[in-house]
């Protein structure tokens, strides 16, 4: 696997693009987001990154996710028009009582395939996501959409410190 870093040339002009486009992209949480009784996915206030055209990418997710057992947590990128990718997925099933002790389900499916993942009412659900992902002739963002998977009354949320990361692969 070769991360892409833009190769600098005695000569070249630095530039802030320049060392901008060598720079992992992430994007952190900074506040809990709430959905209550709905089951229409929101877009994530803080967990969007922005993709080049014409470009190959891995990106790593992990979700800090708290809502109630019958409400379970489903969610779904979007991604620029004509991106296409696979999605490695890591979390509790929605048959979920107790997220202390439980088998973790491990799923692929294609980039925006919608998906869901059990909460338990009690102690917040860890969920990781690894993607491979490539854009086509059009940049823009990829974006977390999400929703309670049953609308329930209760509050779902994705917690402060969830997180996302993309390198540019080449």
């Amino acid at each position: 696997m070769t991360f892409y870093y833009r190769a600098l040339k005695p000569g070249d002009v630095i530039t802030k693009s320049l060392l901008d486009d060598r720079e992992l992209l992430s994007a952190v949480k900074t506040g809990n987001q709430t959905v209550n009784n709905s089951a229409t996915n929101v877009t994530d206030l803080h967990l969007v990154l922005p993709l080049a055209a014409n470009t190959n990418y891995h990106v790593s997710a992990v979700f800090i996710v708290s809502g109630p057992t019958a409400a379970d947590w489903k969610q779904q990128w979007t991604a620029p028009a004509g991106a296409a990718g696979t999605r490695f997925t890591h979390g509790p099933s929605t048959a979920t009582t107790t997220v202390r002790n439980v088998p973790i389900q491990f799923r692929s499916a294609p980039l925006t395939t919608s998906l869901s993942y059990g909460t338990d009412g009690t102690e917040p659900s860890a969920i990781r996501e690894e993607i491979w992902l490539s854009t086509s002739g059009t940049a823009g963002n990829l974006t977390l959409t999400w929703s309670q998977a049953v609308a329930t009354v209760g509050d779902t949320r994705v917690e402060r410190g969830s997180w996302m990361s993309a390198y540019r692969v080449v």
